[in-house]
Order: structure tokens, then sequence, then C-alpha cells
């Protein structure tokens, strides 16, 4: 039997931080509620004084009014009492130990071993998650609670059962011990001053039923608005004490949760879990996309986790990722090859640690595998498929209206998905070098005249050519974030920067120092770029198709430079059509149309030329087609008498959105094109030297 995991020095001082925020807000909610009690009566008081000095209808409604703003803010303080936070269970299913004996037995063993109490209830539903969940309310503070226990088939379909055992021991470690009460009393605390602050719809229709019964209850409503609007200002002020001692504890309490996991299974499972959820995510999200597209089709699938199991493994496969028992190994390497950001912002407000930082702590533990049971974690659930079908059909149920959908069987899946993959990516031989950066305009002189011919692509696309591009990729959005420090966009007083921290004033050197490191990375790759056409014009030349290569680029640089300024109506029109969302006033909303007619104008002579330009002619389905002509052929009236034109809105966001998808799928398929071009030469080029060797 496991014992009990002592707390970490951290742990005890994040706790004692946290009490002192409570002990803080308990100090300031008594006062408040002092001086509203007091001001309750005396307004009633008050009232009751004029109504005995002068007996009529209008100082009995005035006594009223003003017994009644005090009554008011008393409600306000007192409210969160009353309220409770219920869980939404409409995408969950419950599951009894009749049904699934073996993963109750295997719940009640975590359960015995991290000394908790049995679930109250098990739920499964189809994401990627697991946690343990009750309802809350004031009062769960003091009273025993007993929690639910909830369980995503999309975690349980990518991790073996001994990862499942530690994900599920995490869960229960967050309640098994006394130490762990405190971020409970936490919680609630913080749930109590949001409710106070943000959760006012209720509250907010009483005070206008109060305000409409007269206009000297009006008065005095309007008067209590006034004080709680102050007494809210002093509870935001608390409420960030409260939230971010909170979330300091809670880091903590996940990093105790992991020691609790790790002593039940050991260190390695959660060690290799935890990076994979977010590609186990991935492909669940995929799927779940795939079919949300096809539900106009009235498409289905009978059952989604052999294909999610199918495209975490393909995905897997894609960046080189090995198997083991069958599952992908994702390792720090893999992830921080796409991320190559050496700026490190302590996030105040993030409720769990960093996987990096709790790998680095489980690894640290180094407690042995207890049962390596590397078995897949569905083989705990029995009649597996029929519940994977029936958590399926829960899921699309709303998706499609057809009675009978077609159900796609697994193979039609793996061979549209697969086909669909490979139309969104460009060929594996540029080994993702462009994949969020473009090439530039070929040089005639270095075609002309080269100084040397790479012998192939690979010695052209090396893994240190691709790490150039994501390290250059990662400098701009450093640079972007430091600049948005400088601006005082956040609250932090120091950030970390490849290891060295820094302090808010030395932004303006640091900033200058990556410019130039970006500007000589940028050249290092504009180099590439350079070797990369001298090598595929020579290529092109040898296979007289020089003029074929040269259109192609001619095509996509003219419409790269181009880029901006077609998307700048579209950006100006989105932020022209913002006051919708807050303008009520008629005058106001007939000006500000005024300037979105302005560019409207600019914007349908973009669409009248896109609509017969050959450049866009691949990305405009017929459905795109219809729905720019249509918009840029009428003036459409956005406002009636007394409301908006809901469907002259409706086509005019449509042409917008099919304008910004056409700009960005041409662009991606003139881009492809030419890629694809240079591979089909370079494969030309291969057979023909295998052919005359």
């Amino acid at each position: 039997m496991q014992t009990e995991v002592p707390v970490s020095g951290n742990f005890r001082k994040m706790a004692i931080r946290a009490m002192l925020s409570i002990l803080l807000f308990l100090v300031v909610y008594i006062f408040l509620v002092v001086a509203a009690v007091g001001l309750t009566f005396l307004l009633g008081w008050g009232g009751i004084m004029l109504v005995a000095l002068r007996p009529s209808v209008l100082t009995i409604g005035l006594g009223l009014g003003m017994t009644g703003a005090g009554v008011l803010i008393l409600i306000f303080l007192l409210k969160f009492i009353f309220k409770r936070h219920i869980v939404d269970r409409s995408h969950l299913t419950e599951i009894r130990p009749e049904q699934q004996p073996q993963l109750f037995a295997f719940i009640r063993e975590i359960v015995d071993e991290v000394h908790t109490k049995f679930p109250k209830k098990v739920y499964l539903s189809a994401d990627v998650n697991a946690s343990v969940f009750y309802d809350s309310g004031f009062w769960s503070m003091f009273l025993p609670v007993k929690k639910n226990l909830h369980i995503g088939i999309g975690l349980v379909n990518t991790v073996s059962v001994n990862e499942f055992r530690a994900i599920l021991a995490h869960e229960f470690g967050h309640f098994s011990q006394r130490s762990m009460k405190v971020g409970s009393y936490v919680y609630n605390v913080n749930q109590v001053i949001y409710n106070m602050l943000y959760d006012n719809a209720s509250y907010d229709n009483l005070a206008n039923r109060w305000g409409n019964l007269s206009w000297y209850f009006s008065i005095f409503v309007t008067a209590a608005v006034k004080v709680l609007q102050g007494v809210q200002a002093i509870l935001r002020k608390v409420y960030d004490v409260v939230n971010l001692s909170y979330l300091g504890l809670s880091r903590e309490m996940e990093f105790h949760a992991d020691e609790v996991a790790a002593n039940v299974a050991g260190s390695r499972p959660l060690m290799t879990s935890l990076p994979r959820l977010d590609l186990a995510n991935q492909a669940y999200e995929t799927v779940v996309g795939f079919y949300q597209a096809r539900s106009r089709k009235d498409i289905v699938t009978a059952n989604l986790y052999p294909q999610q199991a199918y495209v975490m493994n393909f995905l897997a496969a894609e960046n080189n990722l090995p198997l083991q028992d069958g599952l992908p190994v994702v390792t720090q390497e893999h992830t921080s090859r796409y991320n190559k950001s050496k700026l490190v912002i302590k996030d105040q407000w993030a409720s769990h640690p960093a996987t990096e930082d709790r790998i680095l702590a489980l690894e640290t533990l180094n407690i042995p595998v207890r049962k390596d049971d590397r078995e897949p974690a569905m083989t705990l659930f029995i009649n597996q498929e029929a519940m994977q079908e029936e958590i399926t059909r829960a899921l699309f149920s709303e998706k499609t209206e057809a009675e009978k959908p077609v159900v796609e069987p697994l193979d039609k899946f793996i061979q549209t998905f697969t086909q669909e993959y490979r139309d969104d990516c460009f060929p594996a031989l540029y080994n993702n070098f462009y994949n969020h950066r473009t090439t530039v305009a070929p040089d005639p002189e270095k075609i002309a005249a080269p100084v040397a011919v790479a012998q192939d692509a690979r010695a052209i696309f090396t893994d240190a050519a691709s790490d150039m591009a994501y390290t250059a990729l990662a400098l701009e959005r450093d640079i972007d974030t430091l600049r948005a420090l400088a601006k005082g966009d956040h609250t932090i007083k120091t950030f970390d920067y490849d290891g060295r921290k820094y302090k808010l004033w030395e932004i303006a050197p640091l900033v200058g120092t990556l410019e130039e490191n970006l500007n000589t990375l940028n050249a290092a790759l504009i180099d590439v770029d350079h070797q990369s056409q001298v090598y595929f014009f020579s290529l092109a030349a040898r296979q007289e198709k020089t003029g074929v290569l040269k259109n192609l680029y001619d095509t996509y640089i003219s419409l790269y430079n181009k880029l901006d300024d077609l998307f700048k109506p579209h950006h100006e029109l989105m932020e022209a059509m913002d006051f919708m969302q807050y303008e009520r006033q008629l005058e106001v909303i007939l000006q500000k149309l005024e300037a979105v007619r302005i560019i409207e104008a600019q914007l349908k002579l973009f669409i009248k030329d896109m609509l017969t330009d050959t450049t866009f002619h691949d990305a405009l389905t017929n459905e795109r087609r219809e729905g720019l002509a249509y918009y840029e052929a009428n003036d459409l009236v956005y406002i009636g008498e007394n409301a908006y034109n809901d469907e002259a809105l409706k086509t005019l966001f449509s042409a917008a959105t099919f304008y910004q998808e056409v700009l960005i799928e041409s662009h991606f398929l003139h881009k492809k094109r030419l890629l694809v071009y240079q591979a089909e030469l370079e494969a030309s080029a291969h057979t023909l030297r295998k052919n005359t060797a």
C-alpha cells in the first residue's frame, strides 16, 4: 500500500501564500458585508423616517426604493452562498460496474493505492481527457463531496495499461491527501469572487425588474449599481491576489499529483504518455473535423477510434517518430525541433506547469515501474467495439440530419485522408524548409553563370537548413513578443532569454541583437533559395523545360508580392464592421456604414478582377464564384427601419470569407505547383541517371 507522499517545500510555501490570500479576502469581504448591512439599515431607517415625516404615495415609494437599494447591495454580497457550479454532463455517458467489471476493478485497485474514496459515478466521453470532478458551491468547502470520474475514450485509445494507471492515479492524487485540501478551499474562494464579479445575469435581471417598477425605484437602483461598481473594483484587486495564489498552488498540486502517480505506477509511464497526448488529441481532432466537413453529405463513421489510431501513427511516421508497443514515442527532441524559441516568460496565470517541467520532475524522482503492463489500455474494456460505437454515435448524433447516413469504412477513410493530407503538404524533398516561408525571386545572373551546382536536392535541403528556417521563424515571433512586452502588454517584470534573465528596460538592446541575428539567418536562407534555384534551373535546362519553370516562378512571385494589397480591404472591412457588436444608435450606425461603403468599393473592384484572373481559377469553387459574383454585382442594404438586414449581412460576410479563402488557397496552390514541378524535375533527373548508368 502506498504511503502518504510528503509535500515539497515549494508546495508548502504556495499553500501558505494561498491561505493568506483567503485571509485577505475574508477581511475585505467581512468589511464589505458589515458596511452593506449598515448601509441597508441606514437606508431603511431613512425610508421609515421619510414616510413618518410626510406620509404619501411618493414618500412610501421613495422609502421602499431606499430600502430596496440597500437590500440589492446586500443580496449582491450574499448571492454566492446559494450558487452551485454544475458540471455539464451532456457530453458524458455514465457506465456501471456490471457493464465494465474489469475497468471498475482496475479503478478500485488505484483508489486503494492512493488512499481515496471510490468515485460516486464513472462517465465516458469521446475526447482525449481524464478528470475527477464534482458539483461545487460555497458549502462544499465544509461538507464532504463525492467525486465523479470522467474518462475520455480518445485517451484510452492512445495509451498503455500502465500509462492509463498513472494518469488515473494522478487524477485521484488531487483528492487523496489532507495536504491537498487547501487547494479546494482556495478554488472555492476563487469561485466566490468570480461569482460576484462576472456571474451576474440573474442578479441583473432582478435589479432591472425592481428598477422598472417605478421611476423612483429606478433612481435608487442606479445608485446601488454605482456603489456596486466600487465594490467590484475592490474585489477585482482581491481576485487578482487570490487567483494568482490559487494558480501558483495549482501548479504545485500538479507536481504533487504526478509524484502520487509515480509512486503508484513508476516515473516512466507519465513521462511517455504526457508528450504523446498532444499528438493523440491532434489525431482525434483531425478525425472529428474530417467527418464534420462531410456532415452535409451525411457521411459518418460507425467508430472513430480506429481512425484516430491510424492518424496518430500516420503523423508519427511523417515526423520520423519510432513506435514502441504500437504507440508513438514522442521525445523532447521532436517537440523542440519545430519550436526554436529561446524566450521564456513564466506564465503566472497558467494552472498547469509546462509538460517539459513535469517530465523533468518525474525524471528526477526516478521511481521504477511497478507493473510493466504494456498492453493497450482499451483491453480493460469488455465489448470494446460496441462501446466505441456507442460513444461515436453520441458524438455525431447532432452532426447529420439524415435518418440513415452513409457509414464510411476504415479503408475508405484511410484512402481519402491520406490523399487530402498529401494534397495539403509540400513534397518531402524540401525537408519542411518551405513550410513557413516563401522563396525569393530567382537571380538571373546566378542562374545564367552558377558558381557551383549541388549534386542533388538533399545536399541543399539538409536538416541544418530546415533548422535555420524554424529558428528564423522563432526569432520573428520572439521579437514580436518582446516588442509587445516593451509596450506594456504584460504585467511581468522579468523574463528569460537563452538561459539569461532580463529586465524590461533591457528589451531594446536585446531586440537589436536579435534583429541582427535574424538578418544574418535570412541572408543564409536566401542563399539556400539561390542554391535551390541554380540547381533546379540547371535540371530544367537539361530537360528543355526552363520556360515552364520560369513561368511558375513569375506567377508565384507576382501573386506573393500583391497579397498584402489584396488582403488590405478585407482586413479594413472586418475592422469597420466591428461596431455591429456594440453600437445601437441608428445615426451612428448609418454613419459607420458609409465608411463601410467606401471600403466595399475597393473590395468589389478586387473581386471583379479576381473572377476573371486565371491566377485564382483553381481556388474559385462554384460556391465561391457564385457568392462573390452575387456580392460584387449587387448593392446590398444592411439596415432597415428598425433592424439589421440579416440576409444582406450574411451575403457580405460569406463573400468576405470566400475572398479570404481564395487568396490563401491560391497562394498555397501556386507555391505547391512550383515546388512539385521542381520535385518532378529531380525525379526525372534521377531516372535519367539510372537509365544511363
